[in-house]
C-alpha cells in the first residue's frame, strides 16, 4: 500500500470511500456523521489527511486534526489543556481491506508527522463495541482513559498518547 499525504486530485475517492464505509456499517454509531465542509476542510492547514493507495485506489483515511475547536469536548473530559494536541479521527478502511492493518499504518505515519510538527499529545476517540479501530488504537500505545458522549448520542472510548 502506498501512504500520501491526501491532495484534492483525490477527494471524491474519499467521498466514496467514506459513503461506502458508512453505508457497510455493522452499527451506524460507530461513525460520526460528517459534513461536506467537514471533508472540506481535509485540506486546510489545520488537518493532515493520510489516505493508502491499492491499485490507484483509496482503500484507507484517517485524518490528524490540529484544529482543538474541532476536538475541544475531548479535551474537556480529560481536562488538558488544549496546547500542542491533536486528534487522530475520521479513521476508515474499505470493507474489503480490512484485516490487513491498514489503520494502523496510516496512523503510525499520522503520528511520525504529529512529532515533527511539536505535537505532545494525541486524543482519540472510539465506539466501545469497534473492536478494530480500539486495538489499532492500543497497538498505537493509546491509553483508553475515559468514555464519554460525543454529540450528546455516540458514545466513545477515550483515548490519550504522549508523544516523546
Amino acid at each position: 500500500m502506498k501512504i500520501i499525504l491526501l491532495d484534492k486530485s483525490y477527494k471524491q475517492q474519499v467521498l466514496k470511500l467514506y459513503d461506502d464505509v458508512i453505508n457497510n456499517l455493522e452499527n451506524e454509531l460507530w461513525f460520526l456523521p460528517r459534513t461536506q465542509n467537514e471533508v472540506d476542510s481535509f485540506f486546510d492547514k489545520n488537518h493532515c489527511c493520510m489516505v493508502g493507495i491499492e491499485e490507484g485506489q483509496i482503500v484507507a483515511s484517517s485524518v490528524l486534526h490540529l484544529d482543538n475547536k474541532i476536538f475541544n469536548d475531548v479535551l474537556t473530559v480529560l481536562d488538558i489543556e488544549n496546547k500542542n494536541v491533536a486528534e487522530l479521527g475520521r479513521c476508515v478502511v474499505a470493507p474489503s481491506f480490512r484485516g490487513n492493518n491498514l489503520m494502523f499504518k496510516l496512523n503510525k505515519k499520522l503520528l511520525e508527522l504529529a512529532k515533527s510538527l511539536g505535537i505532545k499529545k494525541i486524543v482519540a476517540t472510539a465506539h466501545p463495541d469497534n473492536i478494530a479501530i480500539n486495538k489499532s488504537l492500543i497497538k498505537l500505545g493509546m491509553k483508553n482513559v475515559k468514555t464519554m458522549l460525543r454529540d450528546n448520542n455516540y458514545l466513545r472510548n477515550v483515548y490519550l498518547l504522549e508523544l516523546k
